[in-house]
Protein backbone atom coordinates (compact mmCIF):
# COMPACT_ATOMS: atom_id res chain seq x y z
CA UNK A 1 0.00 0.00 0.00
CA UNK A 2 1.31 2.99 -1.04
CA UNK A 3 1.75 6.32 1.32
CA UNK A 4 -1.40 7.86 -0.70
CA UNK A 5 -3.43 4.89 -0.30
CA UNK A 6 -3.08 5.02 3.40
CA UNK A 7 -3.67 8.63 3.74
CA UNK A 8 -7.15 8.04 1.60
CA UNK A 9 -7.85 4.95 4.07
CA UNK A 10 -7.11 6.84 6.82
CA UNK A 11 -9.15 10.06 6.05
CA UNK A 12 -12.02 7.93 5.14
CA UNK A 13 -11.67 5.65 8.31
CA UNK A 14 -11.80 9.25 10.53
CA UNK A 15 -14.61 10.65 8.59
CA UNK A 16 -16.89 7.96 10.52
CA UNK A 17 -18.51 9.49 13.56
CA UNK A 18 -17.41 6.53 15.96
CA UNK A 19 -13.41 6.59 15.46
CA UNK A 20 -13.96 11.05 15.74
CA UNK A 21 -15.55 10.06 19.08
CA UNK A 22 -13.04 8.00 20.35
CA UNK A 23 -10.42 10.12 18.76
CA UNK A 24 -11.44 13.24 20.58
CA UNK A 25 -11.89 10.89 23.82
CA UNK A 26 -8.35 9.98 23.78
CA UNK A 27 -7.41 13.56 23.38
CA UNK A 28 -9.21 14.62 26.42
CA UNK A 29 -8.54 11.42 28.35
CA UNK A 30 -6.44 11.29 31.97
CA UNK A 31 -2.85 9.75 31.81
CA UNK A 32 -4.57 6.99 33.52
CA UNK A 33 -7.04 6.49 31.08
CA UNK A 34 -4.83 6.79 27.69
CA UNK A 35 -4.07 3.03 27.08
CA UNK A 36 -7.32 2.29 27.19
CA UNK A 37 -8.42 4.93 24.74
CA UNK A 38 -5.52 3.79 22.16
CA UNK A 39 -6.86 0.41 22.20
CA UNK A 40 -10.09 1.40 21.62
CA UNK A 41 -8.63 3.79 18.36
CA UNK A 42 -6.29 0.78 17.70
CA UNK A 43 -10.01 -1.50 17.33
CA UNK A 44 -11.88 0.82 15.56
CA UNK A 45 -8.73 1.29 12.96
CA UNK A 46 -8.00 -2.47 13.36
CA UNK A 47 -12.15 -3.30 11.76
CA UNK A 48 -11.09 -1.04 9.00
CA UNK A 49 -7.53 -2.61 7.89
CA UNK A 50 -5.48 -0.08 9.67
CA UNK A 51 -3.34 0.71 12.51
CA UNK A 52 -1.89 3.46 14.51
CA UNK A 53 1.19 2.75 12.31
CA UNK A 54 -0.72 3.86 9.15
CA UNK A 55 -2.15 7.08 10.62
CA UNK A 56 1.56 8.58 11.34
CA UNK A 57 2.56 7.56 8.12
CA UNK A 58 -0.65 9.50 6.98
CA UNK A 59 0.37 12.36 9.55
CA UNK A 60 4.07 12.01 8.41
CA UNK A 61 3.10 12.60 4.50
CA UNK A 62 0.99 15.63 4.89
CA UNK A 63 3.27 19.13 3.88
CA UNK A 64 3.80 21.22 6.61
CA UNK A 65 3.02 24.93 6.61
CA UNK A 66 5.32 27.47 6.39
CA UNK A 67 5.09 28.79 9.57
CA UNK A 68 5.39 25.26 10.90
CA UNK A 69 8.35 24.39 8.86
CA UNK A 70 11.50 25.11 10.41
CA UNK A 71 13.51 24.76 6.86
CA UNK A 72 11.29 27.58 5.13
CA UNK A 73 10.35 29.73 8.19
CA UNK A 74 12.15 32.54 9.83
CA UNK A 75 9.94 33.08 12.47
CA UNK A 76 10.78 31.77 16.46
CA UNK A 77 7.32 30.34 17.55
CA UNK A 78 6.64 29.78 21.22
CA UNK A 79 4.00 28.25 23.35
CA UNK A 80 3.32 28.97 26.59
CA UNK A 81 2.15 26.31 29.06
CA UNK A 82 -0.74 27.50 31.56
CA UNK A 83 0.77 26.37 35.10
CA UNK A 84 -0.91 23.13 36.60
CA UNK A 85 -2.41 22.97 39.44
CA UNK A 86 -1.07 21.25 42.80
CA UNK A 87 -1.23 17.46 42.52
CA UNK A 88 -1.90 17.35 46.28
CA UNK A 89 -4.03 19.55 48.93
CA UNK A 90 -0.58 19.20 51.29
CA UNK A 91 1.21 20.57 48.36
CA UNK A 92 3.68 23.89 50.10
CA UNK A 93 2.11 27.33 48.84
CA UNK A 94 5.34 29.42 49.49
CA UNK A 95 7.97 27.92 47.30
CA UNK A 96 11.17 29.26 47.03
CA UNK A 97 12.82 29.63 43.65
CA UNK A 98 16.37 28.78 42.53
CA UNK A 99 17.86 29.55 39.51
CA UNK A 100 20.91 30.32 37.41
CA UNK A 101 24.09 29.20 38.78
CA UNK A 102 22.61 28.29 42.27
CA UNK A 103 20.86 24.88 40.69
CA UNK A 104 22.73 22.47 41.84
CA UNK A 105 23.77 19.36 38.90
CA UNK A 106 21.03 17.10 40.14
CA UNK A 107 18.06 17.51 40.83
CA UNK A 108 14.89 15.13 41.38
CA UNK A 109 11.24 16.44 42.00
CA UNK A 110 8.65 16.95 39.56
CA UNK A 111 8.42 18.94 36.43
CA UNK A 112 6.27 20.98 35.22
CA UNK A 113 5.72 23.18 31.18
CA UNK A 114 6.55 26.77 31.11
CA UNK A 115 7.55 27.29 27.38
CA UNK A 116 8.35 25.69 24.05
CA UNK A 117 9.75 27.66 21.06
CA UNK A 118 11.42 27.18 18.07
CA UNK A 119 14.68 28.61 17.65
CA UNK A 120 17.15 29.12 14.73
CA UNK A 121 19.11 26.58 16.01
CA UNK A 122 16.09 23.98 16.98
CA UNK A 123 13.42 22.97 19.68
CA UNK A 124 13.69 24.66 23.04
CA UNK A 125 11.80 23.62 26.04
CA UNK A 126 11.63 25.81 29.09
CA UNK A 127 10.45 23.75 32.68
CA UNK A 128 10.43 24.12 36.41
CA UNK A 129 11.58 21.67 38.90
CA UNK A 130 9.48 21.45 42.18
CA UNK A 131 11.38 19.15 44.92
CA UNK A 132 9.79 20.09 48.60
CA UNK A 133 9.20 23.29 49.02
CA UNK A 134 12.16 24.35 46.07
CA UNK A 135 11.55 25.05 42.39
CA UNK A 136 14.45 25.22 40.57
CA UNK A 137 13.14 27.41 37.51
CA UNK A 138 14.11 28.53 34.87
CA UNK A 139 15.71 25.72 33.24
CA UNK A 140 16.47 24.97 29.47
CA UNK A 141 16.16 21.63 27.38
CA UNK A 142 17.49 21.70 23.57
CA UNK A 143 18.40 18.29 22.92
CA UNK A 144 14.93 16.36 21.72
CA UNK A 145 15.90 13.69 24.00
CA UNK A 146 15.70 15.71 26.73
CA UNK A 147 12.63 17.53 25.37
CA UNK A 148 10.72 14.23 24.92
CA UNK A 149 11.61 12.78 28.35
CA UNK A 150 10.90 16.50 29.89
CA UNK A 151 7.51 16.31 28.48
CA UNK A 152 6.51 12.92 29.42
CA UNK A 153 7.29 13.53 32.81
CA UNK A 154 5.50 17.08 33.24
CA UNK A 155 2.25 14.25 31.54
CA UNK A 156 3.37 11.37 34.16
CA UNK A 157 3.86 13.62 37.01
CA UNK A 158 6.18 11.66 38.81
CA UNK A 159 9.27 12.33 40.57
CA UNK A 160 12.26 12.60 37.44
CA UNK A 161 16.03 13.21 38.02
CA UNK A 162 17.75 15.80 35.82
CA UNK A 163 21.40 16.48 36.01
CA UNK A 164 21.81 19.80 34.37
CA UNK A 165 24.96 21.66 33.23
CA UNK A 166 25.10 24.73 36.07
CA UNK A 167 25.87 28.03 34.20
CA UNK A 168 28.85 30.58 35.20
CA UNK A 169 26.51 33.55 36.11
CA UNK A 170 22.91 33.69 37.91
CA UNK A 171 21.90 35.91 34.65
CA UNK A 172 22.00 32.83 32.97
CA UNK A 173 19.62 29.73 32.55
CA UNK A 174 20.72 26.04 33.36
CA UNK A 175 20.83 23.66 30.46
CA UNK A 176 19.31 20.27 31.22
CA UNK A 177 21.53 17.43 29.67
CA UNK A 178 20.01 13.78 30.86
CA UNK A 179 16.31 13.16 32.23
CA UNK A 180 15.49 9.71 33.53
CA UNK A 181 11.57 9.33 35.08
CA UNK A 182 12.01 7.91 38.37
CA UNK A 183 14.98 6.33 39.72
CA UNK A 184 17.66 5.83 37.42
CA UNK A 185 20.66 8.11 37.03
Amino acid sequence: MTADNVTACVRRAFATERLQSAWRMLQASEIGDKSAAIEGVSRLLEARGLNLDDVLTSILSLPLEPENDPVRSDSIQETIYAPRPASSPSAPTELRTVSGRDVPERIAGRVHLLAERKTRTGPELKVSVVAFDVQYSPLAAKSEAAIAALKAAAYDGGLTQIIVKVPASSRQIAVVERVALGIAI
